[in-house]
């Protein structure tokens, strides 16, 4: 790639970029990930607020959804987007989550695990 190519691609958006390079009808959309909010905070507007704030930087770069994943058992989370306005797309079952926990053998330190899980697809149009 030629330097006025690079320079080119620098100067454009991220949709433009994408419908330069990919295949037609593929596209990019921004992804709300690893949203976690300590149990302490909870329940105080922390995860609606970093939501908006997910919200307002997709809709500044020109996005006109926003995605995410989601633990299919995990309620509280799913009711929290749905609150935000996001609607489920599709389900997958058996994929790989990573787990934080306390590790048993010392309750100072914590310990990721991976678990199988359904997950859910959810966008918000914005």
């Amino acid at each position: 790639m030629s330097a006025r190519e690079r320079g080119q691609y620098r100067k454009a958006s991220l949709q433009e970029i994408a419908a330069a390079l990919l295949e037609p009808g593929v596209g990019v959309a921004p992804v709300l990930s690893n949203l976690a909010v300590s149990p302490e905070a909870r329940r105080r507007g922390v995860a609606a607020a970093l939501c908006g704030a997910c919200t307002e930087a997709a809709e500044e770069w020109g996005f006109g959804e926003i995605m995410l994943e989601v633990e299919a058992e995990n309620a509280a989370a799913r009711g929290l987007y749905a609150n935000q306005g996001y609607a489920e797309l599709w389900r997958t079952d058996f994929k790989t989550a990573v787990r934080v926990a306390p590790d048993p053998a010392d309750d100072t330190k914590i310990k990721l695990g991976p678990v199988e899980c359904e997950h859910v697809a959810m966008m918000q149009r914005l």
